[in-house]
């Protein structure tokens, strides 16, 4: 593996009158493992980092010119990612935003509740770079995490341990050899489709708890761990107090987890590195064709007054694992640009039709690309998905064919994409055309399908009891109704849970297909017990 060149940041600057430095041991470990290790608390223009070389705060600042020599690979910034009193970056926005798709891992660590309490709003606003966002309560304070069962002494400071934590498969490397870690005042996320999963509570133990008027929320495993791909490299958000020696001490696995989070994280990036280089690429032509149908050609069609929708979509797409085709982003200067576009719809594998209230009655090049694509469509069995309208408002389609097929709102973004990343993951073919044979369901398929046929049973039951209270005599007590609500929140988060689990499980297309389709149905026996829980409230 490339050695380690860290660039890590302290917590606080040495002016504070304060220990700057939260988290010794790791620092330590990291000066072991890396080639190089630059230690500082913010980056300055170099300039300025001249003008003060000799103020007795000068091991504060690390300039640009420093940051360049450097290249880092590595950027790990304890104590949060703000500290300058306003919405700047410890490492400038625009720095990290040219190093992370070259090739870097930026690891924001320490984003505990007092930390995101402090900031909040520049938390909520750097959340659409690192894919999440702290969630709020009724109030706009941010809500914490807490266990009474797994703890270091207070509920809010929980013991996780990596067998009860849901977490993506992907990232469980991190924790080989790691029995728990300790996180402080964690602070739950909501994550967008583009962010994995990399820490959490303890599945069954954790609980969600109001600051506001310190209510329990009931069960849920507070994820507080996040990891996005950008570009060639990483951004990742720890909302939970996890890095410094108050912490490491006690639990050594703290130290050992954020080492091999780091070291796993650049092993990742390498290897994209090798897989996309030119110079691997094979001339043997199955062998090409094979590499490019590992990722599927998703076509994007849309009208230029939605180019904006169409970009953030093509981004999100080439994050997931695919291969969008977008023609400002594809189309080669000089090419003929119209025959371009032909060939790349006839060579996708999915198309993505975007349809709004300005575009479809509009004439032009992209009237044309529907058409195709509806030719296209008579090509395929019923079964199979290939053309996908996509809503961005209130719109009907002019095309009477569209209407037959199934179409995804795409408005709220999120839950729209959402329900793309499960049509194109659920028919996504790689290499023959040919259907795969049936699979056998291995042992964590059928766990994972032991999962859901518990929360349809949980839910039943809860249908079944709700009903013969509220078609029975009498007044419903009010604490019958907050424990229903509780059990239905209980379930949301283990349906939500399993939603995002099933986009990282190693199963074939045929297994992932027959477990969407019941975790459909259990999404929709959650929606009707809603519904019937409401009718009396």
């Amino acid at each position: 593996m490339t050695g380690l060149r860290v660039l890590y940041f302290q917590k606080r600057s040495n002016r504070s009158g304060r220990e700057s430095l939260s988290s010794r041991r790791l620092l330590g470990r990291f000066r072991e493992l890396a080639d190089e290790c630059v230690l500082g608390h913010v980056v300055v223009e170099s300039e300025l980092a001249h003008r003060y070389r000799n103020d007795p705060a000068a091991a504060d600042f690390v300039s640009r010119d420093l940051v360049a020599q450097l290249a880092p690979n590595v950027i790990f910034l304890e104590g949060g990612l703000f500290g300058l009193g306003d919405d700047s970056w410890r490492i400038p926005r625009a720095l990290a935003e040219s190093l992370v798709p070259g090739g870097a891992a930026l690891i924001v660590s320490d984003a505990d509740w007092n930390e995101v309490n402090q900031n909040r709003e520049h938390y909520v606003q750097a959340g659409s770079y690192f894919g999440v966002k702290p969630r709020l309560d009724s109030h706009g304070l941010p809500l914490i995490g807490m266990d009474t069962a797994s703890n270091a002494g207070g509920w809010k400071e929980i013991v996780c341990r990596p067998d009860k934590m849901i977490i993506s498969e992907w990232a469980r490397p991190a924790f080989d050899g790691v029995e728990q870690i300790a996180a402080g005042i964690p602070v739950p996320l909501y994550f967008e489709p583009s962010a994995e999963i990399i820490a959490s509570g303890n599945d069954g133990t954790t609980h969600l708890l109001d600051k506001s008027n310190d209510h329990d929320e009931g069960l849920d495993i507070c994820p507080f761990g996040s990891a996005r791909k950008v570009g060639g490299g990483y951004v990742v958000l720890i909302s939970a107090a996890v890095s410094g020696d108050v912490w490491s001490t006690r639990f050594p696995g703290n130290t050992t987890w954020l080492t091999q989070l780091t070291q796993f994280l650049v092993r990742e990036i390498e290897a994209d590195k090798q897989v996309t280089a030119p110079r691997l690429r094979s001339h043997n032509p199955k062998i090409s064709e094979a590499r490019a149908s590992a990722k599927p050609q998703v076509f994007i069609s849309y009208a230029r007054e939605d180019f904006e929708t169409a970009k953030r979509l093509y981004h999100d797409l080439r994050t997931e694992g695919f291969n969008p085709w977008l023609d400002k982003e594809n189309l080669i200067a000089g090419s003929d640009w119209k025959a371009s576009i032909h060939e790349a719809l006839k060579a996708s594998q999915f198309v993505l039709l975007l349809l709004s209230s300005r575009s479809v009655d509009k004439r032009g090049f992209v009237q044309r690309e529907v058409r195709l694509a509806l030719d296209m469509l008579e090509e395929f069995p019923p079964s199979k998905i290939f053309l996908i309208p996509v809503r961005l408002d209130e719109c009907e389609p002019s095309h009477r064919r569209l209407e037959d097929l199934h179409r995804v709102d795409l408005f709220p973004y999120e839950s729209g994409f959402r329900s793309i990343l499960r049509s194109l993951r659920s028919q996504a073919v790689v290499g023959s055309d040919e259907p795969a044979p049936p699979a056998a369901v291995s042992g964590s398929e059928s766990e994972f399908m032991s999962r859901i046929s518990r929360l349809n049973e949980d839910l039943q039951g809860l249908e079944s009891n709700a009903l013969r209270v509220i078609n029975g005599p009498g007044m419903i007590p009010g604490g019958m109704i907050s424990s229903w609500l509780n059990s239905l929140k209980q379930s949301e988060a283990t349906l939500a849970v399993l939603q995002k689990e099933l986009i990282f499980l190693s199963a074939s297309s045929e297994v992932k297909q027959l477990l969407l389709e019941r975790l459909s149905e259990a999404s929709d026996l959650l929606q009707r017990v809603k519904s019937e829980i409401d009718r009396p409230l």
